[in-house]
């Protein structure tokens, strides 16, 4: 049992996680789910023998003034550069300019330098300086190479935020490319950079035309562009408001990537779509699929997302202990991750000390060489003394080497340092993946006592009710024999009076006998003429009850099936026929009832399936059972009238048709279904003991039905039937339609469906 203060601490944290959902925009990480996943990490410390080198020979070049100043600024320059170090790249790079006289036409080497110094000032967030080097290159480069210098332009202002300016150099790039006619593997990346830059100034419409446009030029075979494409697609029409279409490019981008990398990004983009949609069941079931896609991958970021997100769904559904259980440990990698920012900012203070150390003993050591050309002047006649300081230069070499090892062993520290940094977070991500894997096993555990709790509950109400009819079934019969044996009763007395008539004639003579048994035929008369009238009204009452029978058992099971029922002699017979199962789903059903009155719900449902109930018996089919937002049809069973492929085909068609109508009307509010056909074989007959029994229809074919059923979801689709049902039809009714393999659960083998939008 918790105690106050852990209680206090998990109350804290959930206030905690609900503050962080709420600052936290989700359109924001569904822009970013558009731009690069790459994470750059900087490279290992300088390497400080190479630098010293560099740095000598410069200095010495400066002093002469040589011609090696250019070539050796550009090489100080590009090693800055490499490291990140884009200030001291940028004061080397001008010594380049400085050593040229006419910098007005620049050569083609300088060219070279300007574009690197574009990318410098681009890197530092410089966008005006950067754009006065690219602005030459504009002007210097011809096609094709000026186009690369538009797309650094784009790349910088993108980085900088500037979407407008970048917006209109990729227009530029478009315009060049068709004047060129240039492939349309160009146009491709220019039209989707386009769509970007338009989602980005959240102009939504424009950028869905501009990634369409990409996605027409993209061949069938280049499936990883198609798919990064649909992806855009599917973030744009989520940004504009339109989420069946979203979820519908997210879902074709997924059967599009093989790399898990990919897969992954992508299923945690739907369950944070799912997430700012409410469908918190949807929003599990893909963070699942990218957890175990990650399995594997060393992306430490989208991890703390994906916990992030586990965190928000279970928050919201008021699974706090488990709010809190992810919270902690998205605190734990966050601060993980700060720590390796912190890592990668102390080395690029190290690179700089490394510079300026560099530096210092370049001073010092030009400073020195000065100083011996002095001493060498002075010291030509002092030999001894010249001796005793190349002693002493001697010994401040083996300082300097002392010291340099030194700063290597500094440097092989803080590797092992950061090794052990890296190897720490592995062991968090094993505890991350070991409580993940208990989280899988108590949601089993707990959706499984839910399933048999609802089955109690609903056997509970059906033996209640078939108790109810059998008591009055076992009244009328009752009656009934009491009515039989009152007319035997008479009967017998009426034989006793005659045979009583025959003697008392024969005693009293002749004409007695005719008076006495004209009296007792009379009195027999009225007395058989009663019990006739009796008879007559037990056999209308129980008539009625029959009928009222019949019709409480045909409210709770399809009309087909309690007529079965009824005139079945057998009840313990089990018989296995070929049918047509079709199960019923109403998307959205439980956002629809968040919040509704209970009056409003079921009227809802009766507008809904009234009509489809009456479409389903008017083909021939039966409704087996209602499933609260659907309910299971069988075509075939207990009675059948021919094709009943056919008849369910017919019937699941009209349904949608109707469906459609009725909402255009205003008589239904806008409802979508998804609705799954199956044919096979299954065992039909009454399962039950003595006292209760239920129709009931089992098998594969009943499973596999529902399993098409709930694959509308992925596919967004209306009506899944699978190839078994197509091969029944008759050729008039068949269409060129294309058949696709998928895996279902609880089934090896793959089974072909056709899917109707």
């Amino acid at each position: 049992m918790l105690s106050i203060r852990d209680m206090v601490k998990m109350l804290t944290y959930c206030f905690l996680i609900a503050i962080s959902f709420t600052v936290k925009s989700q359109n924001t990480f569904v822009d970013t789910s558009m731009s690069t996943r790459n994470i750059e990490y900087l490279k290992d410390t300088l390497n400080i023998n190479a630098l010293y080198s560099l740095q000598k020979e410069f200095s010495q070049s400066l002093e002469s003034n040589d011609g090696k100043l250019a070539e050796l600024s550009i090489a100080l320059g590009d090693y800055f550069f490499e490291y990140g170090l884009y200030q001291e790249a940028i004061r080397y790079y001008k010594y380049n300019f400085s050593s040229h006289k006419d910098a007005s036409e620049p050569s083609r080497n300088n060219l070279l330098v300007y574009r690197k110094m574009g990318q410098c000032y681009s890197e530092l967030g410089m966008t005006d300086s950067s754009f006065f080097y690219y602005e030459t290159l504009i002007d210097a480069f011809e096609y094709p190479e000026n186009l690369e210098v538009y797309r650094e332009i784009v790349e910088m202002y993108t980085q900088a935020g500037i979407f407008g300016k970048s917006l209109d150099y990729n227009l530029i790039i478009e315009e060049v490319l068709l004047d060129k006619k240039a492939p349309s593997s160009d146009l491709i990346k220019v039209y989707n950079n386009i769509g970007y830059s338009y989602h980005r100034m959240k102009e939504y419409e424009l950028s869905i035309e501009y990634f369409k446009k990409s996605l027409e030029l993209i061949p069938e075979a280049q499936t990883y562009d198609r798919g990064l494409i649909q992806q855009n697609l599917g973030v744009s029409y989520f940004n504009l408001g339109d989420l069946d279409r979203s979820l519908k490019y997210l879902y074709a981008a997924s059967k599009l990537y093989e790399s898990q990398e990919d897969l992954s990004y992508l299923y945690h983009l739907i369950a944070s779509i799912h997430i700012s949609n409410n469908d918190y069941f949807y929003a599990l079931n893909y963070l699942e699929l990218a957890d175990e896609s990650r399995i594997g991958m060393d992306d430490p970021y989208l991890e703390a997302e994906i916990l992030s997100s586990y965190s928000k769904v279970h928050n919201a559904t008021h699974e706090y202990d488990l709010a809190f259980q992810y919270f902690e440990a998205y605190s734990r990698l966050s601060d993980s991750l700060k720590f390796v920012n912190q890592l990668n900012q102390k080395r690029i203070i190290d690179n700089q000390k490394f510079i300026e150390r560099a530096e210092k003993e370049n001073r010092l050591l030009k400073a020195k060489q000065d100083f011996q050309k002095l001493k060498i002047s002075q010291l030509e006649t002092e030999s001894k003394n010249q001796a005793l300081r190349t002693d002493a230069l001697r010994a401040d070499s083996i300082q300097r080497e002392n010291i340099l090892a030194l700063a290597i062993k500094e440097n092989e520290i803080s590797k092992a340092k950061e090794t052990n940094n890296i190897l720490e977070i592995e062991r968090q991500k094993d505890l991350i993946r070991l409580r993940t894997q208990q989280l899988d096993l108590a949601r089993a555990a707990e959706a499984n006592a839910i399933i048999e709790q609802e089955k109690q509950q609903k056997d509970f109400e059906i033996a209640q009710q078939t108790i109810d009819l059998q008591k009055q079934e076992a009244l009328l019969n009752k009656e009934k024999a009491d009515n039989v044996q009152q007319a035997k009763e008479i009967e017998i007395s009426k034989i006793r009076q005659r045979n009583a008539g025959i003697v008392a004639a024969f005693m009293a003579g002749f004409a007695l006998l005719l008076i006495w048994a004209y009296r007792i035929k009379r009195r027999d008369n009225q007395r058989i003429s009663k019990a006739f009238k009796n008879l007559s009204e037990a056999q209308t009452r129980l008539k009625s009850a029959e009928e009222k029978i019949k019709g409480l058992l045909k409210q709770q099971v399809s009309g087909a099936v309690a007529e079965a029922l009824i005139s079945n002699t057998d009840p313990a017979k089990v018989e296995e026929r070929f049918v047509c199962v079709m199960f019923i789903d109403i998307r959205n059903f439980t956002v629809f009832c968040e919040g509704k009155d209970p009056a409003d719900i079921i009227a809802y449902q009766n507008s809904v399936f009234g009509f489809m109930i009456d479409l389903i018996e008017k083909h021939g089919g039966v409704v087996n059972q209602l499933l609260g937002d659907g309910f299971m049809a069988t075509f075939g069973a207990p009675l059948s009238r021919g094709n009943d492929c056919l008849n369910a085909y017919n019937a699941a068609n009209e349904i949608l048709k109707v469906l459609k109508v009725k909402v255009a009307a205003k008589e239904v509010i806008p409802t979508k279904v998804g609705i799954g056909l199956h044919a096979g074989n299954v065992v039909t007959g009454n399962v039950g003991n003595d006292e209760r029994r239920q129709y009931s229809i089992t098998g594969n074919t009943v499973i596999l039905a529902a399993r098409l059923e709930q694959l509308n979801k992925q596919y967004g689709s209306s009506l899944i039937y699978s190839k078994e049902v197509y091969e029944t039809l008759p050729m008039e009714v068949k269409t060129d339609i294309s058949f696709e393999n998928v895996i279902v659960k609880g089934r090896s083998k793959p089974i072909e469906i056709a899917v109707v939008m």
